[in-house]
């Protein structure tokens, strides 16, 4: 039988739930606010993709803005158990949880009614971890992402 990798909780709490760290591209959770969108990856650190409803290319290509990069020490989302991912949709949420009540959380929103991504990154683990983040820019081209 096949582990489904995702899985619906129905519309009373409105969560795509991931309990297990997605390891493929195409596996992502995403959210948005109508102009502003994310897409997250997770394939050592979380990588939030950030585009904008307006960043068409001449081909009809929406292009991402940028990437935010968000490391811990330690690589807890690798390590800790259990792992589990979620988006709310009822409060616009991305969710991020590893290791339980005494492991790590980063908490994604894209403001309803501004241009902004908020991440709020709890480390609760005995000897908390160095939080590193960083931005990659795109130019106005599809080829920054291919191989």
């Amino acid at each position: 039988m096949k582990k489904e990798l995702a899985r619906w909780t129905g519309p009373d709490e409105m969560r795509l739930v991931w309990d297990e760290r997605p390891k493929e591209d195409w596996q992502f959770l995403a959210m948005g606010n109508g102009h502003i969108g994310v897409a997250t990856f997770m394939p050592d650190e979380l990588i939030v993709q950030i585009s904008a409803g307006d960043n068409w290319n001449e081909e009809g290509l929406l292009l991402p803005i940028a990437r935010w990069h968000i490391a811990m020490a330690g690589q807890p989302f690798d390590r800790l158990q259990p792992f589990k991912a979620w988006t709310d949709l009822r409060n616009g949420l991305l969710v991020f949880t590893a290791g339980g009540s005494t492991g790590v959380r980063i908490v994604l929103r894209v403001q309803r009614d501004a241009d902004l991504v908020i991440a709020d990154v709890f480390d609760h683990r005995p000897q908390a971890g160095e939080l590193t983040v960083w931005l990659e820019t795109f130019r106005a081209t599809f080829e920054r992402f291919e191989k």
